[in-house]
């Protein structure tokens, strides 16, 4: 059995032609897809690479006829694909557990854990077991079915470079124009459904409920969530936003006791196993809250999530500023890359052995070598290039994932790729800080929510932990005492609260004291990989670490 998909997703199927094709996609991609495969000309790899370029919403699709199986996922890796090949049997599906169940194989691949566990994914083709491969964002694989050979080939890559030096003005019209027809696109699909807003507070969400009301969508509603509102700082500014655009906002305050009950729940463990895929920690961000409202019957069977991955990204908000300076190789990229994505323990960055078993990987990855001399422009390319295709297609557009989980449709207006296209034109100047971003929203400005507005916007809420910032850090920094241990220990009680009290305190101080800690975040990701690996019967973190050392 070549193709063994799960249930979870709404697969289609159509035979045209001498074709068979399995795919995910809206009515447009189908017509297109049929039009392709019936033509009169030869439909080859390089046709397909071509197809797939030209699309701008999310897709995959699995093609097959006697000859070969010619698989895909979009270029953010919207729905995504697995397959196995040990160069005799091959098989594909969209889960990674079905291919396990199948084939029944047990090979730890060793470098891909020490990635999951010091990271929460796996970069490159890889997964956490051997012969399992993911199909990575922009790339095509083909089966030859008589050889039993595969091949994998790139139709896309998103690898900013500076084309021109155009004026502003320019790219803010070009900017306008864009981000109208993916708005358009959405509108057009969702076909007078309701479409629901996940609502921050901050600018990208912001545009997207801006967007669909000045673009005249009327049955538009958002949500909010988080600690209570009086010390919500976030879900008081996007109550003001709505309120101001006239539409439904909905607001689920934290329940720590409801919150631990759910992931308690069968459900959690249930979306964990859907998500993870052997490659990627699950993405807890929206499950609990999108469940309230299924549960509770506030969205409707027929609604479409809108959400804003990931703006901040692709407008050049993660370009780090210490690339952006001259005399600098390749090492510094790996080593942004480490102290960013790869330091959720305290152990990569002591450990030389550690450091470069990741090393090894990365450069290989990137095909470049370790101290290449490149221009800064260069090295801000690679970087976002690496986490386009590492971080935010595994990671980040996994939280797509919660959606499916619970069968609701979703779309990615700032991940349209005519928007991406235009963003990998930028120059760098008005990439880094978002600046070409900011310069649009300002003059945008829609019912004045983008000017005053800006400057409102606080962040996290206040707590115990906010109390102790303001009041015992300053103090203790005055004093020359180091305040890392302080911070540790009561994030627990900060910003991130509604996803720390998924876990007991006690199970957050047995499993926080290896952790690096600022940014605060990074704990719920320490104790999310280790209740991962505790409930698939992988090693703990401290003990494969102390193997490999050995």
């Amino acid at each position: 059995m070549y193709i063994n998909f799960s249930k979870n997703y709404n697969w289609q199927k159509l035979e045209i032609g001498k074709w068979i094709c399995h795919f995910i996609g809206n009515k447009k991609f189908q017509d297109e897809l049929t039009l392709l495969l019936n033509s009169d000309w030869k439909v080859n790899t390089i046709t397909l690479m071509e197809f797939w370029k030209n699309q701008t919403e999310n897709f995959c699709a699995v093609l097959e006829n006697d000859h070969s199986i010619i698989s895909f996922v979009d270029p953010i890796k919207g729905y995504p694909l697995y397959y196995y090949y040990d160069g005799r049997e091959f098989a594909i599906s969209d889960s990674a557990r079905v291919l396990k169940k199948q084939f029944e194989f047990q090979g730890l691949n060793n470098i891909s854990l020490l990635e999951f566990m010091t990271s929460g994914f796996v970069t490159g083709k890889e997964t956490l077991y051997h012969n399992l491969y993911q199909i990575q964002a922009g790339e095509m694989i083909k089966l030859d079915k008589k050889l039993k050979t595969l091949s994998r080939e790139r139709y896309y890559r998103y690898i900013p470079t500076e084309k021109s030096d155009g004026k502003i003005e320019d790219y803010l019209f070009q900017l306008n124009e864009i981000i109208n027809k993916a708005f358009g696109r959405v509108i057009e699909s969702a076909e007078d459904r309701p479409i629901w807003v996940p609502l921050s507070g901050g600018l990208d969400s912001r545009l997207n409920v801006c967007k669909l009301v000045e673009m005249g969508y009327e049955n538009i509603h958002t949500f909010s969530y988080g600690p209570k509102l009086s010390k919500n700082h976030e879900a008081q500014t996007a109550r003001e936003i709505s309120k101001v655009l006239n539409i439904p906002w909905t607001f689920i305050p934290h329940n720590p006791k409801k919150s631990r009950d759910f992931f308690q729940s069968t459900l959690r463990k249930k979306y964990w196993e859907f998500s993870d895929n052997y490659s990627a920690k699950p993405n807890m961000q929206d499950i609990e809250h999108l469940f309230y409202l299924r549960e509770n019957k506030i969205i409707s069977e027929d609604a479409i999530i809108v959400n804003g991955q990931s703006g901040d990204f692709i407008t050049g908000g993660h370009i780090p500023s210490n690339l952006i300076n001259g005399n600098l190789t390749s090492e510094d990229i790996f080593s942004t890359i480490i102290e960013k994505h790869f330091s959720i323990w305290n152990y990569v960055n002591k450990d030389q052995i550690l450091r470069n078993i990741l090393r090894d990987k990365f450069f290989k990855l990137l095909n470049i070598t370790p101290q290449q001399n490149l221009s800064y422009e260069e090295l801000i390319s690679l970087y976002e290039s690496w986490e386009w295709q590492e971080r935010q297609a595994k990671v980040v557009a996994s939280g797509q994932r919660a959606y499916d989980c619970l069968d609701i449709e979703w779309r990615l207006p700032h991940w349209d790729f005519e928007y991406m296209s235009f963003w990998s034109t930028v120059p760098l100047n008005l990439r880094k800080n978002q600046s070409l971003y900011k310069m649009y929203l300002k003059k945008y400005d829609y019912k004045e929510l983008f000017n005053d507005f800006i400057g409102k916007v606080k962040p996290g809420y206040s707590g115990l932990n906010a109390y102790l910032k303001r009041n015992i850090l300053g103090l203790l920094n005055l004093l020359h005492v180091n305040t890392k241990p302080l911070v540790k220990y009561t994030s627990y009680f900060g910003y991130y609260h509604n996803y720390y009290s998924y876990f007991s305190f006690l199970y957050f101080l047995n499993n926080i004291k290896r952790a690096q800690i600022p940014p605060e975040g990074r704990g719920v990701f320490a104790l999310v990989i280790s209740k991962w690996l505790q409930e698939n019967n992988f090693p703990n973190v401290s003990s494969y670490i102390e193997n490999i050392e050995n």
